[in-house]
């Protein structure tokens, strides 16, 4: 009779099926395709993407408060004519405008120094006006087309010098006009090109 129990269990204990639970069903059906990457067993959804509602609204007229309305004021602009230089004469260029001279004495030429004016005029001359409406010197140079001129140190030595072009371009010293060096244009600045200059060896130093 012993024996017998003790078969009855241990077969019962090798032979013995644990009831797994049924899968849940929601009693609905996705058909949206998936795939599963083999390497970290995650599933991606490569179905088509959510949809939104149109999100587009009606305009709207928006009443105006008058209450709140600033007129335009209108401005006024009355200059002053501080000084005139007609000798000058008629000029198709424009005019620039820089330091030429050491007007405070200190021996060197900064923005501190009255600011002067270089107009290259039709008849081929050059005109340094000071600041004060003064003029300061002129240059004529041979007759072939004139245009704006330019104000720069060229050499580099804390003076500027003033360069105009006609046939030939024309470097003067800044602060008094003299002749500085000569040279030829390649390129063609007046139709909106850059040119470069090939001075002569020769420079007239200060």
């Amino acid at each position: 009779m012993l024996l017998l129990l003790a078969a009855c269990n241990i077969d019962g204990g090798l032979n013995k099926v644990d009831d797994e639970p049924a899968p849940f069903d929601s009693g609905t059906t996705d058909d949206t395709p998936t795939t599963t990457d083999s390497v970290t067993g995650t599933t991606d959804d490569t179905g088509p993407p959510p949809t939104c509602s149109d999100q587009s609204f009606p305009g709207a007229a928006i009443p105006v408060d008058e209450a709140c309305g600033i007129p335009a004021t209108k401005g006024s602009f009355t200059p002053v004519i501080e000084w005139a230089n007609t000798a000058v004469g008629d000029s198709y260029a424009a005019p620039v405008v820089g330091q030429l001279n050491d007007d405070d004495g200190d021996g060197v030429i900064t923005d501190a120094d009255l600011p002067d004016i270089v107009v290259f005029s039709n008849s081929y001359t050059v005109w340094a006006v000071s600041g004060d409406g003064s003029t300061l010197w002129t240059a004529s140079v041979p007759a072939g087309g004139a245009g704006t001129a330019a104000i720069g140190d060229l050499d580099n030595d804390g003076f500027p010098e003033v360069v105009a072009a006609s046939t030939t371009v024309y470097a003067f010293h800044g602060e008094d006009g003299s002749p500085y060096r000569e040279g030829r244009a390649t390129g063609s600045p007046s139709a909106g090109r850059s040119a470069s200059v090939t001075w002569t060896p020769t420079a007239t130093r200060r």
